[in-house]
């Protein structure tokens, strides 16, 4: 048998490993420093006691064949980054989510904390306490069938982690002056950032950086203060950021932009022949539309992009897209788009002015604002911004200085849209095309799982008529909290059987199975004598896999399949009254599947099916939730 349900009847054993694959461990990598709430990797730190666990297993249909298997487990300490952190609060295992880490335990990596227990017990003289740095433990992590640690990621709540994302004004604070991790900067040489900080509280401009590679600190910084619309500058030796914001906001904190410190007039410029200098950006150098990459925590920290452009200068002058702004410290797509649509109103700022002035000027600073004036050039206190202060060997002062304009860097805070990744349409007034779905859990054989999980498929078909083109599912276990988990579920046929079926023999060349599909333009075709028998038209019928040879057609969304393989893999061959359930499987390719551990058998989920059209995305709040009890997979 052929594809995802397996091959031919066969009896064979897969050799067994006896020892760890190691992928993930390295050293002399930087450890992790990371604040707020985000998403990271792990290093392996320590392994022990591999173990593996044979089984045997059945295959194929009717009497078939076994095979040999086996399943293995290790001990490992999983290092994660600088301590202590507020909390791990999720764990990934490749596409699987568990808010208990797996049977892990987490320490937060407290600079006093102890050695495990298990690991003090076990292997004296292995054990350590990994002071100040944050690691998971398991004793037994479940491999499966490999012999390698899978993709583990982790959602932790770092440095600084209250509620979620930190300010980015205390991000850099602590990085610079911590003595323990950070770089040591000097107290007297840095301001305490109220401005700054107080202005990303007011814009609601929080971020969750990793700070993971080996580069220069300073690269780091650059970039979340420019995403963050501001510029660092030294002002008598110290350090201070200056936000671009020129407008008062009081959104949580009060922030009230730079007041103007100087008015410059003819009599304070030192070149008489041309006291101010003016440069204007040509068009052709001016972006239309910006781009920033971010880690959307509402789709597992997925990379997304948020996209801004300027329609009237794009039909104007055509599109000129810079290039794209990876800020991965941003989580939440409202505050990637705030970076872009302030990234994008800067490129307004067309005028630059330079002009010369005597030493007494020395305590002007860049990021200052004032006022110039320039009878000849028509300026009459023109609002400027200073960039850049060089000093002259005769002690006068070049200063540079751009055009401040109304409101140009004023936040405005977008509303928020749930994250459908990128190529995900727009959130609109959609109407629901999904039809009530076929959920179930199949027998055991058919799910790729470790021995500890289940899954539950779920079969879905929508009405082409309304241009449906596929669904997102959300899941939830209250029925309040949904998390997207899937990528585009492409439609599959579903549907009733018109008649009833009786229980029949097996292969049952009598009875016939009537189906009317959901939607009718959704077709069924016949197979191979050779394709049947590896069952690749497998289908379910209300509890029962079902493959056909021959599918009939009677009308638009109406057919017969005949010659039947019934109660396959082990499911009940019996009979199923008029209007049960009816899915086509086939290969597995178009069936959401969604595992879930033991532990979870007996509670209730909650599954809401978001629609793609032609037209756009269905709103999330608008669509049905259906419910479905977890029992186990049968087998």
């Amino acid at each position: 048998m052929g594809g995802l349900f397996g091959g031919q009847s066969v009896s064979k054993q897969r050799p067994q490993y006896t020892a760890l694959a190691i992928q993930t461990s390295a050293r002399g990598v930087a450890i992790p420093i990371v604040y707020g709430q985000t998403r990271i990797t792990y290093n392996l730190l320590w392994w022990g006691d591999f173990r593996a666990k044979r089984r045997k297993q059945s295959v194929g249909k009717g009497s078939g064949g076994e095979i040999t298997t086996y399943t293995y487990q290790v001990a490992a300490v999983l290092g994660l980054c600088e301590g202590p952190i507020g909390g791990v609060i999720k764990m990934w295992m490749d596409k699987k989510t568990d808010d208990e880490l797996f049977g892990g335990t987490a320490y937060v990596g407290t600079c006093t904390q102890t050695p495990d227990p298990w690991l003090l017990m076990k292997h004296p003289d292995e054990a350590l306490s990994y002071n100040c740095t944050a690691y998971v433990i398991n004793n037994a992590w479940q491999l499966g069938e490999a012999n390698q640690l899978p993709s583990y990621s982790f959602e932790i709540r770092g440095l600084l982690g209250g509620a979620s994302d930190v300010n980015p004004a205390d991000v850099i604070f602590d990085v610079l002056t911590n003595d323990r991790y950070g770089a040591r900067f000097p107290l007297e040489n840095i301001t305490t950032l109220d401005a700054f900080r107080n202005y990303c509280q007011a814009v609601d401009f929080l971020v969750s950086p990793i700070f993971d590679k080996q580069r220069k600190l300073s690269e780091y910084l650059e970039e979340i203060i420019t995403a963050c619309n501001a510029a660092p500058r030294w002002t008598q030796g110290v350090l201070d950021i200056v936000p671009y914001g020129d407008m008062v906001i009081s959104e949580g904190a009060t922030y009230n932009p730079t007041a103007p410190v100087f008015d410059l007039t003819d009599d304070d410029f030192i070149n008489s022949d041309e006291p101010v200098r003016v440069k204007r950006k040509r068009q052709a150098d001016v972006y239309n539309a910006e781009r920033v990459e971010y880690f959307d925590r509402e789709f597992q920290y997925n990379t997304d992009i948020a996209s801004v452009s300027d329609l009237f200068a794009i039909r104007t002058h055509g599109l000129r897209q810079n290039e794209v702004n990876a800020f991965h410290f941003i989580c939440t797509a409202d505050r990637a788009m705030l970076s872009a649509q302030l990234l994008l109103q800067r490129q307004l700022i067309m005028n630059t002015y330079e002009f010369d002035v005597g030493w007494k000027w020395i305590v002007l600073d860049p990021m200052d604002v004032g006022y110039i004036t320039d009878t000849a050039l028509g300026l009459n206190k023109t609002k400027v911004r200073i960039t850049e202060i060089q000093e002259n060997e005769n002690g006068d002062l070049t200063i540079t200085a751009e055009e401040m304009i109304d409101e140009i860097s004023t936040a405005y805070v977008y509303e928020k849209q749930s994250a459908l990744g990128q190529k995900a349409k727009a959130v609109r007034a959609i109407v629901d095309s999904v039809y009530p779905p076929v959920i179930f859990e199949p027998p055991r054989v058919l799910c790729n799982v470790a021995q500890s999980f289940h899954q539950v498929w779920c079969a879905v078909s929508g009405d082409t008529d309304k241009n449906y083109e596929g669904c997102y599912a959300w899941v939830s276990f209250d029925g309040v909290s949904y998390e997207k988990i899937s990528s585009l579920i492409a439609p599959n046929p579903t549907g009733v059987l018109s008649e009833q079926l009786p229980s029949g023999s097996n292969p049952d060349l009598i009875n016939m199975l009537h189906v009317t599909l959901s939607d009718a333009s959704e077709q069924l075709y016949s197979v191979s004598e050779n394709s049947w028998d590896d069952l690749t038209s497998l289908c379910y019928v209300d509890g029962e896999l079902i493959a056909y040879q021959y599918a009939q057609f009677i009308e638009a969304g109406k057919y017969i399949l005949s010659n039947l393989y019934r109660g396959c893999y082990g499911t009940a061959n019996t009979a199923h009254a008029q209007n049960s359930q009816f899915a086509y499987l086939g290969d597995g390719e178009h069936i959401f599947k969604m595992d879930y551990m033991s532990r979870h058998i007996g509670k209730t989920i909650h599954i809401k099916l978001q629609a793609q059209t032609t037209d756009g995305v269905q709103d999330i709040s608008t669509c049905a939730a259906y419910q479905y009890t977890l029992t186990g997979n049968p087998g």
